[in-house]
């Protein structure tokens, strides 16, 4: 999943590392999109989760902890360090406030479960963070968890190309300015 929504991006292939890219480098500087709880309302909006409720400081702050624990497991993977029992413990609180509506549904003459979400509470929208990031760092593919390849970019992304080798958090964003600056240098000399 590819796509920039409201000044956010998604481009990592997960919800949990999706959340982590909503801080960004803005003129070589690190640059928070989340200011207010209105923000984190309006990435809710962007990530197509549906939320019943006002998101008040309380939640905003535990969705801040949250991003943070988020990561510090995913650059401890990287490194191959062992995870901060308290960020999985704020992993674990979130998941707890995860709720998950599962119905039948007939499609094609066939009967399936039909998982899609009802209207999130603020703190169940958390918890699904939570659970999409848990089965991302359970997985077996956690070596696929990288680090865009841009110096000067510090967003995440879940390699889910079939290689295994892909290196930019996005070709449009990154990795087309890399290409030209190549270009550029090679046809200055």
């Amino acid at each position: 999943m590819k796509r920039m929504q409201n000044n956010f991006i998604f481009i990592a292939n997960n919800l949990g590392l999706d959340f982590v890219n909503t801080i960004v480098m803005r003129d070589g500087a690190h640059y928070d999109t989340f200011k207010i709880p209105g923000d984190l309302a309006h990435w809710f909006a962007a990530a197509e989760i549906n939320i019943a409720g006002e998101i008040d400081q309380i939640v905003f702050e535990k969705a801040i902890l949250l991003r943070s624990s988020i990561k510090n497991c995913v650059i401890a993977l990287s490194h191959g360090n062992e995870l901060n029992h308290d960020d999985i413990n704020v992993l674990n609180a979130a998941l707890k406030h995860r709720q998950e509506t599962q119905t039948l549904i007939m499609e094609n003459q066939t009967l399936q479960f039909d998982t899609s979400q009802n209207a999130h509470t603020p703190l169940s929208a958390l918890g699904e963070i939570s659970f999409q990031t848990a089965k991302l760092l359970t997985s077996d593919n956690t070596s696929r968890i990288k680090s865009c390849s841009n110096p000067n970019c510090i967003l995440t992304f879940n390699d889910t190309s079939k290689s295994g080798r892909r290196r930019w958090c996005s070709m449009e964003i990154c990795g087309n300015r890399a290409k030209a600056s190549k270009h550029y240098h090679s046809h200055k000399e």
